[in-house]
């Protein structure tokens, strides 16, 4: 293994690794979305850590398989990560080898993984994984993706400048740099986005479709929200570069928690305060990756109750989570960036809306598990969770669903 530096380059830029005779070995199986089983199987891949798959500061992958022909690739390539599927998955992970890659680079091809066994070429990418790749300056045409195994005779690669990351972890390898952020400021002002600018814009998932979690009564939070000059902001419903574009030029953003958050790791440094209502008691979504990029972040832990449908006699899993807002959560959340939720909210209102969506969820499960499995399996910690709340009409709702199968 050798490093390759530019001797023009500025000295933020860390040194590419470059190995030689290495077999990159495409997915075989569906993703987890928690492990790597595809990519190059690196030279002393014990002891290897930056070429690896990181998070934390240490790999996270595992050292994929070779089985069947291989393919020999003469040309020399940069390995770029995995096309992740999810969204936030790819912009916090995979996405953060790029700059330094294209800025070495002149006219290699970037080699990705997939998640799939065959995968049919750049046109069926995920959105997000065109334009992001756009965004940091590679041109769609030096893209390639591994549907064979491949023995690359030169291989570069670029370490992930930023990963996920625990701020409680004492170690510190991983961790967001300035030097990075210069970087992404640098790539955002090339872009000359139309900032849209706001006071308060509050992120929802309130449109998502189902099984994606978004809280009960999200509906009548945001009508309440509208009246009080808070704009209500859909993602899904908009280009990223919009999205950008909304982030960029907010005030106060205000994030239900979900991959949205990631959104913000595009732009480098965002002065403004960000605050993100949870609905996993304990997390803080992107902490180490969001802190140093924005004025101030908050979390509020939001759920009252994270509802789940246990999954069928074969399936352990708790499924189709369905949060239930703690208001006192998200009072203080919009109380401090100066929105009084008391003085407008109607308690019966709110109610309403919140059985509509909780009886539309039970609904949901039921088709769904149906469709899957033709039963839905033994639902009385579900039952038990929604008496203890007050919904005891919703509990009889989800019998009366549930037990006539």
């Amino acid at each position: 293994m050798m490093s390759l530096t530019d001797t023009n380059s500025p000295a933020i830029w860390p040194p590419m690794d470059l190995y030689k005779d290495v077999v990159v070995v495409p997915r075989i199986n569906a993703s987890t979305g928690t492990t790597q089983t595809c990519g190059p199987i690196w030279p002393d891949w014990e002891n290897q850590i930056s070429a690896r798959y990181c998070r934390n500061g240490l790999p996270v992958d595992e050292k994929p398989e070779l089985s069947g022909e291989i393919c020999v690739v003469d040309e020399p390539m940069v390995w770029a990560g995995i096309a992740h599927p999810h969204f936030g998955h790819f912009i916090s992970e995979h996405a953060p080898r790029i700059l330094q890659s294209v800025h070495h680079s002149t006219s290699e091809k970037f080699l990705y993984g997939f998640h799939h066994k065959s995968f049919p070429g750049l046109k069926a990418a995920p959105p997000h994984f065109l334009f992001t790749t756009e965004w940091f300056g590679l041109d769609p045409s030096r893209i390639v993706f591994c549907t064979e195994n491949m023995h690359v005779k030169t291989l570069m690669v670029a370490p992930q400048a930023e990963q996920l990351c625990r701020p409680s972890e004492e170690n510190t390898l991983g961790r967001l740099t300035d030097k990075y952020l210069d970087l992404l400021d640098q790539n955002t002002a090339r872009h000359k986005l139309q900032i849209v600018s706001n006071e308060i814009v509050f992120v929802s998932r309130s449109l998502l479709p189902f099984p994606k979690a978004c809280s009960g009564g999200s509906s009548y939070l945001e009508t309440v929200l509208r009246s009080l000059g808070v704009v209500i902001f859909h993602p899904e419903r908009h280009s990223i570069r919009d999205q950008l574009a909304v982030y960029a030029g907010a005030k106060h953003l205000i994030f239900a928690e979900g991959s949205a958050v990631h959104g913000l790791q595009l732009l480098g440094r965002n002065n403004c305060s960000v605050s993100i209502l949870t609905r996993r008691p304990g997390r803080k979504i992107a902490e180490s990756n969001l802190k140093p990029r924005c004025r101030n972040l908050h979390y509020y832990g939001s759920a009252r109750e994270l509802l789940h449908f246990e999954g069928h006699f074969f399936s352990a899993k708790k499924l189709f989570p369905k949060p239930v807002f703690d208001l006192a959560g998200v009072f203080e959340c919009f109380s401090n960036v100066g929105i009084d939720l008391s003085k407008s909210w109607d308690e019966n209102a709110y109610r309403a809306a919140l059985v509509d969506d909780l009886r539309d969820w039970i609904k949901n499960i039921r088709h769904i598990s149906l469709k899957r499995w033709n039963a839905v399996g033994d639902q009385s910690k579900l039952y038990a969770s929604l008496t203890e709340i007050g919904l005891e009409d919703v509990s009889q709702f989800a019998k009366d669903h549930f037990l006539m199968l």
